[in-house]
């Protein structure tokens, strides 16, 4: 027989020393811990890059950055931040259209308010015409 390692020797006696116990339903307790491990690990991912956006607000408001445009290009972001405040509507739309748009807004990944918004400003800037 092989000799064990540490940590294997220490396993085996926990085992000979009943210190373990089975458990019911292990496919289900498998899944349960890869659930938990999986919402960890992405937990921790939100937290580094929370930790990311908190280093680099800190770096801008020490003063660390520096803006690189120009004064026109300035300008051009101000109105263009001006025009797209944004006003509410209210609006009647036939429940088999408001479905629709619900599912292809879903599909996106996306409101429907914000796919509405969307087919209405293609709409309105020419991008989206009828066809012939």
């Amino acid at each position: 027989m092989n000799s064990l390692n540490p940590e294997e020797k220490e396993l085996l006696e926990s085992v000979e020393k009943e210190e373990w116990e089975s458990v019911e339903n292990v496919s289900q307790e498998i899944k349960r811990y890869q659930t938990y491990s999986s919402h960890r690990i992405n937990q921790q991912k939100i937290d580094k890059d929370i930790a990311e956006e908190q280093d680099i607000i800190q770096s801008f408001e020490e003063g660390e950055w520096i803006s690189q445009g120009t004064p026109e290009r300035l300008k051009q972001l101000q109105l263009y931040a001006k025009n797209t405040e944004e006003q509410q509507i209210t609006l009647n739309i036939a429940t088999q259209d408001l479905k629709s748009l619900e599912s292809q807004a879903k599909e996106k990944g996306i409101s429907c308010e914000k796919l509405v918004s969307i087919i209405l400003h293609e709409y309105v800037v020419g991008q989206l015409i009828q066809k012939s």
